[in-house]
């Protein structure tokens, strides 16, 4: 299959988690590419008014990942513009993942993550897997395996 994986990252933790994404799902025998979402300059805190550098197209891939940091129990609003702009999402495989500075998922990871999945759904997709890291816990490589595992998961025959 042919996945891309679609990641806003501020401090870099969201794109370490694609980036492991992307070698387990090459080791798995898949083509994986990996997209950073970015706003134009200045525009990151204005999100009704989000104009982005670039919307790669959607439509070369198979399955398709999204991740964002949390920010305020939601995912950053740079990745929900993005999914509010992007074309239909129906007929893909799809996966999302958040991470968060807190150590539990209820502190608004899985908030986040179900407000994802809901503008996926909007635009024609149903997500097949997601997952939370909780980048303050001591266990977060435990977390971030099980994600990229769960995520990985999903585009297995």
């Amino acid at each position: 299959m042919k996945i891309g994986v679609f990641v806003h990252s501020r401090t870099g933790n969201t794109l370490q988690v694609a980036e492991r994404l992307i070698k387990q799902l090459e080791a798995d025998g898949h083509t994986a590419e990996l997209h950073d979402v970015k706003a134009s300059e200045g525009a990151e805190d204005k999100p009704d008014t989000l104009e982005f550098e670039s919307i790669p197209t959607m439509t070369e891939y198979d399955g398709l990942v999204f991740g964002a940091p949390v920010h305020a129990f939601s995912p950053a609003p740079v990745m929900s513009a993005f999914l509010k702009k992007s074309p239909s999402l129906g007929g893909k495989t799809l996966g999302c993942f958040v991470t968060q500075a807190f150590p539990f998922p209820w502190m608004g990871g899985n908030r986040a993550l179900g407000l994802m999945k809901s503008l996926c759904h909007q635009k024609g997709g149903k997500v097949s897997g997601a997952g939370v890291v909780n980048w303050g816990r001591s266990c977060r490589e435990r977390l971030i395996g099980e994600v990229v595992r769960k995520l990985s998961g999903i585009f297995r025959g």
